[in-house]
């Protein structure tokens, strides 16, 4: 015979009582009311739930809507004109998805490996329609600034990438200017 709280019961169905197992995990324990720690020094809790719902009340700055988003400053651009596939031994003109000298909207660092691989938004080789993909940066030359007025390229980094403030603008500059140096 098999015992409760076994998986398997008499008969070979399954028997398993769950309310008892549940009572053993999270049987509540009375604990003593530790001395060391003084009253005053516990949470009160009206006091906690008061302090923080004045905090959240306060106004926090609300970034714009994107419907009045004009314009967002960019890190661009382009695709190599021939690069070379060292597993293939050849080289290539652009890359897979991209012609040579196709303007990229580049997306700010978003893993830790250095920027060497990018998320760029591009016009496709073959459907000339905008593509959202994975490159390796060592693809992409003459980095730059670049204000964008595109709404697709507004929408698509706006919510994932740059935004129109100056310090955004500071960023990009800042970047583009560390990737000219290492190409």
């Amino acid at each position: 015979m098999c015992r409760e709280g076994f998986l398997f019961g008499r008969k070979g169905v399954f028997y398993f009582s769950f309310m008892k197992l549940f009572k053993r995990l999270f049987k509540r324990k009375q604990k003593a009311p530790d001395k060391t720690i003084a009253p005053e020094q516990h949470i009160e809790w009206n006091n906690l739930i008061a302090s923080y719902s004045t905090s959240v009340s306060e106004p926090m700055p609300m970034p714009k809507p994107l419907s009045e988003i004009t314009f967002i400053y960019c890190l661009v651009g382009n695709i190599v004109e021939v690069r070379y596939n060292e597993s293939e031994q050849k080289t290539f003109m652009g890359t897979k998805h991209f012609s040579p000298g196709t303007k990229v909207y580049c997306f700010p660092p978003q893993w830790g490996d250095g920027y060497e691989k990018i998320k760029v938004i591009g016009r496709c080789r073959k459907s000339k329609r905008f593509i959202t993909i994975i490159i390796a940066s060592k693809n992409v030359i003459n980095w730059r600034l670049k204000t964008v007025y595109n709404p697709y390229i507004i929408k698509e980094m706006y919510e994932r990438g740059w935004g129109y403030e100056e310090s955004d603008k500071e960023d990009i500059i800042k970047l583009a200017a560390s990737l000219n140096n290492n190409s």
